[in-house]
């Protein structure tokens, strides 16, 4: 989903109209409009004047990539301060007490958020075997394209959006 797509979502899951929502946050209605067609894409500080006024997280509109090897470590950092992030106690280790860098497993704390990956991985596992039929192989080359697979990334951000609607309404109960 674009930005602006993400923004009509939320709008219309809060009964928001475009003028509304325009109210919230001073930007101009016609504004939001071009946001949600695609026309003009909002910058930063839009995005946030926009959430906030939907009562959701910045990111979930934002379209934020892992490019870097620091980014993926820097949100590692993330995962573990928001969910807890455990090692398993099982994972080898050497005579200094170091994990072995070969067989390390990371265990997620969180119920809540082990239920959401159990779903993912269901989506994902549906989704890989189908590329992986199509290939006829686990090469690398079908791996590429596997994480290419615009319907795997379709229902990520269905699963994604559904999981978002569901806290921002027990947030408000």
């Amino acid at each position: 989903m674009t930005v602006g797509e993400k923004i009509r979502h939320f709008r219309i899951l809060r009964s928001m109209t475009q003028k509304v929502l325009g109210d919230k946050t001073g930007i101009n209605e016609a504004n939001i409009r071009k946001y949600e067609f695609g026309s003009r894409k909002p910058k930063p500080l839009q995005i946030n004047k926009i959430a906030q006024a939907l009562g959701i997280p910045t990111f979930l509109l934002e379209n934020n990539r892992l490019i870097t090897f620091t980014d993926i470590l820097a949100s590692l950092i993330e995962l573990d301060e928001a969910v807890g992030l455990k090692f398993n106690k099982d994972d080898p280790r050497d005579e200094n007490g170091q994990l072995n860098p070969e067989n390390i497993s990371i265990k997620i704390t969180n119920d809540d958020f082990n239920k959401f990956l159990a779903k993912w991985e269901a989506i994902r596992h549906e989704h890989y075997t189908k590329v992986m039929k199509r290939y006829g192989d686990y090469s690398v080359h079908a791996l590429l394209e596997f994480h290419k697979d615009m319907e795997y990334k379709k229902a990520c951000e269905v699963l994604l959006l559904s999981e978002a609607e569901q806290h921002i309404e027990s947030i408000d109960d």
